[in-house]
């Protein structure tokens, strides 16, 4: 537990000082690409590290990005934009968890995959941004068509 709160707090200083990974940690499966492409995930395998290890920190580090966005977007949207919120704070809770965890699997999943980082990033653009558009969040979802709307569904961000 020690070796993983150390590398943990190690790589959110590396994340911290790479403005890109703050700003775009939702869709970044590059650091993932990135480690293997600069053969640093090898490296890990002759330490007392594993590399599956560093692939946690990493995966918590990119939770504790969404922890934070989502804080700081509810308290801006109530400001300025006048939204209230209604409902279950814990049903609202489970499905952001598990849009949260499955968004961060496929990056993860397409970061391991990939050649390099920009294979790894073109494909997280081209698996990300539909799933936005279509999400509801620009497009609403009732003014799709039906069969869209069942495709649409299995989506995560949905």
């Amino acid at each position: 537990m020690k070796s993983f709160v150390t590398l943990l707090k190690n790589e959110l200083k590396l994340n911290i000082r790479n403005m890109n990974m703050v700003i775009f940690a939702v869709i970044l499966p590059l650091v993932v690409s990135e480690y293997r492409e600069r053969k640093i995930l090898k490296r890990f395998q002759v330490t007392p590290v594993s590399p599956a290890k560093l692939l946690v920190v990493e995966f918590t580090i990119y939770c504790l990005f969404c922890v934070v966005s989502m804080l700081t977007l509810f308290p801006v949207a109530m400001l300025f934009w006048k939204i209230e919120i209604r409902g279950s704070l814990l049903s609202f809770l489970g499905s952001w968890l598990l849009t949260m965890i499955s968004t961060l699997s496929i990056g993860m999943l397409v970061g391991g995959i990939a050649k390099n980082m920009k294979t790894a990033s073109v494909t997280a653009c081209i698996l990300y941004f539909p799933m936005l558009i279509f999400s509801g969040a620009t497009l609403p979802f009732e003014f799709m068509p039906p069969a869209m709307q069942k495709v649409i569904s299995a989506f995560p961000m949905t």
